[in-house]
């Protein structure tokens, strides 16, 4: 049987580039859009660049998603769907999902509008 020995140095390293890339994947996609009806609407990111809300446009965390003449669902990476009617707002406050549930979590806030949630792998975070 092979034995891998890592010295102290090596496991440093290790560990930052996990960290690094968890990071990375943290600032990254966190799910798109699966329907779109209507007019599209808009995705604003925080550095201020705003995206047409189109099918397969992606989402990421602290984005807001404004709905106009038309309608969308939102789909995240653990399935969780969230249905955006006309002339709606959502802020996407926070979003992490680990397949560790006690490591997930999301907060959304709905600042004007209807919207109809189903929730995915996020909603077997005991309570």
């Amino acid at each position: 049987m092979l034995q891998l020995v890592l010295n102290k140095a090596t496991k440093i390293s290790v560990a930052i580039l996990l960290t690094l890339s968890f990071n990375m994947n943290a600032a990254g996609q966190i799910g798109g859009v699966l329907e779109q009806s209507g007019k599209p609407g808009s995705i604003t990111r925080t550095s201020g660049e705003q995206l047409l809300a189109e099918l397969n446009a992606g989402v990421q965390s602290l984005d807001n998603v404004e709905t106009e003449n038309g309608r969308l669902k939102i789909k995240f990476i653990d399935d969780t769907q969230v249905s955006l009617t006309e002339h709606t707002i959502i802020e996407i406050n926070e979003y992490v999902y680990d397949p560790n549930p006690n490591n997930s979590k999301m907060a959304l806030n709905f600042a004007q509008g209807t919207a109809r949630f189903a929730t995915g792998k996020l909603g077997l975070v005991p309570r």
